[in-house]
């Protein structure tokens, strides 16, 4: 076949897919042509049934002539020739958005100009018609304005149609609450509002500009999202440089969630995970992120759950074309005013930081250097701790799980510094094909070695134990020799001889019954339940996700209600829970909506799965461990933490019996290697395949 010119139907046609991708594509690209209209006032409707999404605007109207025009490709009033860019400050300017809108929907437009008396529509393609009033209700006794209805949405994709209804009501809501507030950062004197199959959703009343810059931010996101956070807890920051303006608001106290993150760029989002990265790993090196647990009477050892700021910045630059034209979403993601303004931005969150007494653990000094920002190793070099995301030590495979070395055997066996968490691992031991496996799959784990850096003994350092791995079924083997200080269990395997950890050992043993008790009881919804009344205030954004998870808090045991107030607010309340949870939270409602919380998060970025889901997936608690992973985190902070204390401790003196219990024990373990809290359980010593052992050693005399 020859290379020809592809028909300008068939080219659209394609290209359509590209900029309107969702619902959100569309209310974004309708909203920012009424903004781009003048108007004050918006009104989006969206049915997620019959695929109609309507935006009516108070703006300047549409004559006749130029109606005939709209849905053309290229049908702009921005934009004459490449030298007006500069000087361009609508948001659209490439008359591409109701070109493409029409090749995978319906569009019906109504509009009326100031310059003429009638209502005129046009369903296109076909030629505009006057009309009255009385047949298009939104338009009777409007000055000017337009509506303009998308209908039968995909039509014509039937793969991104079936996307648009898997779509849950809240992830489409928080989307446009997105969308909304990227316009209302740039024009906040916007009255704006959206309902969702025919209920009110979002709503924004105007904001005036002679309010300070950042009570029209505050006020702007409250009004989007509701309390997210008390507005007492977001202060003001500010810097420039020559011509780059940073200004914006950051919150004294962290929430659990990277969703409400913003930098904008001359009014237009900008996204780079890397620098997003950058600046949370500022926050997370100072004691920010543990200021939360001050106020909670309830206590956590370690960081069980995360810690983001929420913050909004505004940036003002000069313009570049690139800005522009890079996206049809009109988000920034690469611009060359970065290589000052990101170094900026870091300064400002680094003066914020000490301002509230933290002294951040990492140098931002060295983002001065624009040479930063033109290597592979973008944002990755500080003097003191690395911005960027080190990377998981993960397999293909996901069989083996690897742990960085210690120097000295007590920080391997009494408290190493904890670099994964053991769910995650067990995630991705039992999640997946080969992956999902039982206690018949049988797989090689690298065990973690000791450094033999300044031992005296020269016979250690000559027959050191390398790349050494243990599979689970060779526990049950374990010959063992003796206990040892009271805190160790020292036993052969083959050639080896290895060191294991009682309390960890036992540790293990105890949080993996725990845990399958806990999983059963969810299977069969048989907790021992305490009545509660605690109420909690949560926002308008809070409630939408509490709807649609409340079947899922069921399935572990929490039962809640939730009651709106108003469009911002709601609030909910736990009728009962297991005893277990009720101890651990002990009435204290902050603590208890922050861990609430977390799993949500935890299931809308993906972290854990829906129980329900896995429940109809696996019909029986054969295989228990598939579900830990996705247990909400305060189930396995309490298991964890009970484990601990009910453990063997070190001082405990342990008989030969019980020690060939304790290995028979942990045999049986699914993560037999680690303790609860990542700890390993067991360390190889020396290889003893050596006619030495046949003999006594003045160093050494092990009896076999």
């Amino acid at each position: 076949m020859s290379i020809k010119r592809l028909d300008d139907t068939v080219s659209s046609r394609l290209k359509s897919h590209e900029s309107v991708v969702s619902t959100t594509a569309v209310v974004r690209e309708l909203v920012q042509n009424s903004v781009d209209a003048d108007a004050t006032k918006i009104k989006v409707d969206i049915n997620t049934e019959r695929f109609i999404i309507e935006v009516q605007d108070n703006g300047f109207g549409i004559t006749p002539s130029d109606l005939n025009l709209l849905g053309g490709h290229n049908i702009t009033s921005k934009l004459e020739s490449l030298q007006q860019l500069p000087a361009i400050s609508s948001y659209g300017f490439r008359g591409e958005a109701l070109h493409l809108m029409l090749q995978c929907s319906k569009v019906l437009i109504i509009s009326k100009s100031k310059d003429y008396s009638g209502i005129w529509a046009r369903e296109l393609p076909a030629p505009a018609f006057i009309s009255d009033e009385g047949k298009f209700p939104l338009m009777k006794g409007a000055l000017s304005g337009t509506v303009i209805k998308i209908s039968d949405v995909f039509y014509n994709y039937p793969v991104r149609r079936k996307m648009m209804e898997k779509q849950s009501i809240s992830d489409l809501v928080s989307a446009i609450r997105t969308e909304i507030l990227t316009v209302l950062i740039k024009f906040p004197t916007l009255d704006v509002s959206v309902f969702i199959n025919q209920q009110l959703r979002i709503s924004s009343i105007a904001v005036s500009t002679l309010e300070p810059y950042p009570k029209q931010l505050d006020t702007c996101f409250h009004n989007i999202f509701g309390e997210i956070l008390p507005r007492k807890q977001l202060k003001f920051v500010s810097a420039s440089f020559k011509s780059h303006t940073v200004k914006g608001i950051v919150s004294i106290n962290p929430i659990q969630s990277k969703d409400y993150q913003y930098i904008f760029i001359n009014g237009r989002k900008y996204s780079d995970s890397r620098f997003f990265s950058a600046v949370n790993k500022l926050f997370q090196s100072t004691k920010y992120v543990e200021k939360n647990w001050d106020s909670y009477s309830v206590k956590s050892v370690g960081s069980p759950y995360s810690a983001y700021p929420l913050f909004i910045i505004g940036c003002e630059v000069p313009l570049e074309i690139s800005d522009l034209i890079q996206d049809p979403g009109k988000t920034i993601f690469q611009s060359g005013t970065l290589k000052t303004l990101c170094p900026l931005i870091l300064n400002v969150m680094s003066s914020f930081l000490k301002h509230l007494g933290y002294e951040p653990g990492v140098d931002v000094s060295t983002f001065d250097n624009s040479s930063y920002f033109e290597t592979a190793h973008y944002f990755t070099n500080t003097k003191r701790v690395e911005l960027a995301v080190k990377p998981t030590n993960k397999h293909a495979n996901g069989n083996r799980v690897h742990k960085p070395q210690n120097n000295k055997v007590l920080e391997i066996l009494k408290s190493p510094p904890r670099t994964r968490g053991i769910f995650s691992r067990l995630l991705e031991n039992t999640t997946g094909g080969r992956q999902c496996r039982d206690h018949h799959y049988d797989s090689e784990f690298d065990i973690q070695k000791l450094n033999l850096a300044g031992t005296e003994s020269s016979y250690l350092k000559n027959h050191a134990v390398s790349d050494f791995k243990l599979s689970k079924s060779q526990i049950r083997n374990f010959e063992v020799i003796q206990q040892v200080d009271l805190k160790f269990i020292l036993v052969k395997s083959g050639g080896t001889l290895l060191m294991l950890d009682q309390h960890a050992c036992h540790e293990r043993i105890l949080v993996e019954n725990m845990l399958k008790e806990t999983i059963i009881k969810c299977m069969n919804k048989c907790f021992n339940y305490v009545k509660l009344n605690m109420k909690m205030n949560i926002s308008a954004e809070e409630a939408g996700w509490f709807r649609e998870s409340i079947p899922e808090f069921d399935t572990w045991g929490i039962v809640l209600e939730i009651k709106d107030i108003d469009t911002r607010s709601s609030v909910i309340e736990l009728i009962k829970a297991p005893e277990f949870f009720h101890e651990k939270i002990k009435h204290d409602s902050a603590f208890l909506k922050h861990v609430l919380l977390q799993h949500i998060y935890d299931l809308r970025s993906s972290k854990r799965r829906r129980i329900t889901q896995l429940m109809k997936e696996q019909h029986s608690s054969n295989k228990w461990w598939i579900m830990v992973p996705h247990m909400p985190r305060v189930y396995t902070e309490i298991i964890n933490s009970k484990s601990c204390r009910s453990a063997i401790m070190f001082g405990t003196s342990l008989s030969r019996t019980e020690c060939d219990v304790m290995i028979s024990d942990l045999s049986k373990c699914q993560q037999p290697f680690h303790c609860a809290h990542g700890r390993p359980s067991v360390v190889p010593i020396v290889e003893i395949n050596d006619s030495i052992f046949g003999f006594s050693d003045k160093d050494y005399e092990i009896l076999l």
